[in-house]
């Protein structure tokens, strides 16, 4: 082999690898920004969901404060029943005792 075949041989295989160097680093561009992309959106996503989540703990607190309230006007009622049973039953015995 002279040294000019040798010199295009080089040549040949410098520009092949170098052709080579460059769509890989092409594919490495879109697959690292693709990979951004999804990344972006699962962030997106843990986001709403987190807003979700907290948006939904304040409603349960909202409900469970609701709840306690009608707890205690329920409470409230029952004691009212109760004493009108009592005041009921004492009219009865009063109204079967004449």
């Amino acid at each position: 082999m002279t040294s000019s075949e040798y010199q295009d041989l080089t040549d040949f295989v410098v520009q092949h690898v170098g052709r080579i160097k460059d769509e890989t680093q092409r594919v490495v561009e879109v697959t690292v920004e693709a990979l951004r992309h999804d990344i972006r959106l699962v962030a997106d996503g843990v986001l709403r969901n987190g807003r979700r989540i907290e948006e939904n703990g304040r409603r349960i607190e909202a409900l469970s404060g609701r709840v306690d309230t009608l707890t205690d006007r329920v409470d409230t009622l029952t004691g009212r029943v109760d004493t009108l049973t009592d005041r009921m039953d004492g009219l009865e015995r009063s109204v079967s005792g004449r």
